[in-house]
This record gives structure tokens, C-alpha cells and sequence, in this order.
């Protein structure tokens, strides 16, 4: 019995859990604590409010980090935190919308990127200047160290940068990196959405935009590890409409996820995503694709892929859907995974999506205020959840349809609707509607 999608009732939930604003990015440390950032300025556990504006970390069973404090009692970030990286030697990077942070009532003056020390301090060791002069987006860290950040920026310290640069691992500027015009035109609002390193040290930049240095390249491109165009990443008149997100297979195929239709001319229907080979040229559509945009993606270490957005139904052909209400998982030859439970309750976007080691769980966080979910939520993944880690009684109804009670062991999941499943000696049982397997 699959108990992919469903919720993991070992994790806290419900009313009086959750932020009470956008969460945009989820990172799990090595030790299993959880980053979380966003738009919020609360975190409520279980009636409890935690003030940590945009950004906060909670332990691994879900309760809040008291440990990791930005604020020292003073108003932390003065606006949104949009993406976290977690560096090898366990300090963290920060960017966003924010240009000052005031911890332990001082005030620091950052143009939207900091770094932390793992307690929440903050690293003066990185001197980023004056920083941006516009919104970052994606922060990825090389494996020599270097940072490359990705927006809607175009200065860096006062030097222009148009979209994307790279940083030494103290925040100032790597000249080797040449970008020259960097990322123009594609109308009035121009930018990096999502960065991918590639295992070859190259970068895969995803947005809003027609040129890199130059070169034509719509919404995605290919960059060199010295900054140059990569010509021999062809894709011709790549998408037409925005790229949210990218991820990468181990075969070196690469799904791009977003609002477009259409990649270098191949018609992709109601489109949304769509795999490309290594060299940028297509290589295949997700069926028809989706009724509206994907907003984020992850592919597991077996290459399924998993996505989220503002979409509702899954098109198999132009008029036959299956519905997906924001959020679907596909096999690694993009084929739909029948295995995971596609709730249709679920009410608006996830954003952000992280994986436990192994896959076993996925932490998801987004606008979604369906209960159990204000605004972040944890499903079983992959793994399944032993009964016997389970201590407490509830009554459900006998599969049979009868109408008596009995009292069995507690839940390992519920699947989102009001059923709770227990499984007994491999007999299935559930909740109001009966057998569920």
C-alpha cells in the first residue's frame, strides 16, 4: 500500500501551526534542522507565536530553533527573504528584498544579501558593500566557494552587473567572471529566476529575458565557468513566456518549468514544462501538459520530478485531464508516477519544496492555506511510516460500511480529505469511506 502524497502525521499540524505569510524557499541543514524563509513574520506552534521576520529555523520535528536567533529581541529583516544557501562549512547565505537587518539593536545596512554563522550571528567576514540595487533570487554556492547570484539587479557595489554575477567567498567581486551585458531586454521587467550548477562547473540561468552578453537565448541559457555564452547550448527561440524554475537529471536532461507553451517551435498544448537534452535541444513534453504555470521543481536522486504551481488539471490529451491541484510527481521518464496521491483539496501555490536524505519525505511550503497547511506542511515521499512508531488510539468506522466503531491504532497517515489509514497485518482500513489502498 502506497503511502506516497500523504501527510506525515508524525509532524506537527493543523490550526494553530504554520506562518502566517508565503514561505519562498526550504533548506534542511545536515544535522536536520530546517531553514525556512519567506514572506511571514510569525511561526505558530501549537498556539505559540515565534516572531522571526522572513526567515527562521525550526528543529527537525517541526518545533522553532531558539537557537538560531536574527533578531536578539530587535525587528530582524525589513523585508522579504527569497532563497538560502547552506554552505559546506554551515554558514548560510541569505537574499532577497531586504536591505537591513537590525539584530541585538544594530542596525545593518545590506543590499538584499547576508551571510549568516550557524547560530544566527551575523558573518562580518562577507562584505558585500552596498550590495544590490534590486530584488535577488536565486543564491548558488560553486564547489570552489564562489557565489553566484542570480535577479532582477543591475549593480553589484555600485559596479553594473546586469541580472547575474559572481562573488568570492568574502562578497566581493570576481573580476574572471565576464559577463559582459549579462542578461537584457525581454520587456519592462527583466530577470533571473533560478540558477542550476551543472556537475561540469558551467550554470543554467532560467527568467524573464531575450539576451545574454548579446546572444539570443529566451528566458534560458547556458553560461560558461569563465562567464561566457555558451554557444554550443542551442535553444533556438527557446520559450515563449516565462521560466520559473530548472532541475537536472543525471542523464543531463533538463526540465524547465514555467508559463510558457512553446520551446524552439516545438507546440508543447497547454505546456508548463518541458524536458530538454544537454545541448539545449528538445527532447520531450510532459503529455499535454498543465492548465497554468509551475512556479517550483525538485528531481529526486532517481530523477522522478516533482512540481509545483498554480495548476489544477494535468492534460493527457487536449481534452482528457487528470486533476492535479498544485501539485504532481512524474517518473524519470516524465510520465505521470501513479504511486503519489494527488490531493484535490489543496487551495493555492507551493513555492518551495526540500527532500529528507533518501527522498523518504518532502517538505512543502508556498500560499497554500488548506488545512493541515498554513503556508508550509511535510508529505511522505517515498518512504513508508511504521505502525509500530505509533502509540495512540482513534475510532473509525469497519470497512465494511458498518456503522459500529473500534478502536485501532493510531493513523500512519491521512490522505488530506478527512481519511485516516491504519494498516493491520497488511489489511487496509479507513475512515469514513471505507477500504482505502
Amino acid at each position: 500500500m502506497s503511502t506516497a502524497g500523504l501527510l506525515d502525521n508524525t509532524f506537527p499540524q493543523g490550526v494553530n501551526y504554520g506562518f502566517d505569510k508565503d514561505v519562498h524557499d526550504i533548506k534542511i541543514q545536515s544535522d536536520s534542522k530546517i531553514l525556512v524563509s519567506g514572506d511571514f513574520e510569525h511561526y505558530d506552534y501549537e498556539g505559540t507565536l515565534y516572531v522571526s521576520p522572513y526567515l527562521l529555523r525550526l528543529n527537525s520535528d517541526g518545533t522553532f530553533d531558539p537557537t538560531f536567533d536574527i533578531t536578539v529581541g530587535s525587528s530582524g529583516f525589513n523585508e522579504s527573504v527569497r532563497t538560502i544557501h547552506i554552505q559546506t562549512d554551515g554558514k548560510i547565505l541569505v537574499g532577497g528584498f531586504f536591505t537591513q537587518l537590525t539584530r541585538d539593536s544594530i542596525t545593518y545596512n545590506v543590499g538584499r544579501i547576508i551571510r549568516f554563522n550557524s547560530d544566527g550571528t551575523v558573518d562580518n567576514t562577507f562584505s558585500g558593500g552596498t550590495g544590490f540595487n534590486d530584488e535577488v533570487y536565486k543564491i548558488e554556492v560553486q564547489d570552489d566557494g564562489k557565489i553566484v547570484v542570480g535577479g532582477k539587479f543591475t549593480q553589484y557595489d555600485g559596479q553594473s552587473y546586469n541580472r547575474i554575477i559572481r562573488l568570492y567567498s568574502d562578497g566581493t567581486i570576481d573580476p574572471t567572471f565576464v559577463i559582459g551585458n549579462g542578461i537584457e531586454d525581454g520587456g519592462p521587467a527583466v530577470y533571473v529566476l533560478d540558477v542550476l550548477k551543472q556537475p561540469d562547473g558551467k550554470l543554467i540561468a532560467v527568467g524573464l529575458f531575450d539576451t545574454y552578453d548579446g546572444n539570443s537565448s529566451p528566458n534560458v541559457v547556458r553560461i560558461l565557468t569563465g562567464g561566457g555564452f555558451d554557444s554550443s547550448f542551442n535553444v533556438g527561440t527557446g520559450t515563449n513566456a516565462l521560466v520559473t524554475t530548472v532541475g537536472l537529471q543525471s542523464t543531463g536532461k533538463i526540465i524547465l518549468g514555467g508559463n510558457f507553451t512553446d520551446y524552439n517551435g516545438n507546440d508543447l498544448s497547454f505546456g508548463k514544462l518541458v524536458r530538454i537534452n544537454s545541448d539545449g535541444s528538445f527532447s520531450n513534453s510532459f503529455s499535454f501538459g498543465l492548465d497554468s504555470q509551475v512556479s517550483s521543481l525538485i528531481i529526486q536522486s532517481d530523477d522522478k520530478i516533482i512540481v509545483g504551481g498554480s495548476f489544477t488539471k494535468y492534460y493527457t490529451s487536449l481534452v482528457d485531464f487528470i486533476t492535479a491541484n498544485k501539485l504532481i510527481k512524474f517518473l524519470s521518464n516524465t510520465s505521470l508516477d501513479n504511486s503519489f496521491y494527488l490531493n484535490p483539496n489543496y487551495d493555492d501555490v507551493f513555492l518551495a519544496f526540500a527532500l529528507t536524505p533518501n527522498d523518504g519525505f518532502l517538505f512543502l511550503g508556498g500560499d497554500s492555506n488548506y488545512p493541515p497547511f498554513n503556508h508550509f506542511g511535510k508529505l511522505i515521499n517515498e518512504a513508508l511510516v511504521p505502525i509500530s512508531a505509533n502509540t495512540e488510539y482513534f475510532m473509525c468506522l469497519v470497512c465494511s460500511g458498518e456503522t459500529s466503531s473500534i478502536s485501532v491504532p493510531h493513523a500512519i497517515y491521512s490522505d488530506g480529505s478527512g481519511r485516516d489509514v491504519i494498516q493491520l497485518n497488511t489489511v487496509a482500513l479507513g475512515g469514513p469511506n471505507g477500504l482505502y489502498n
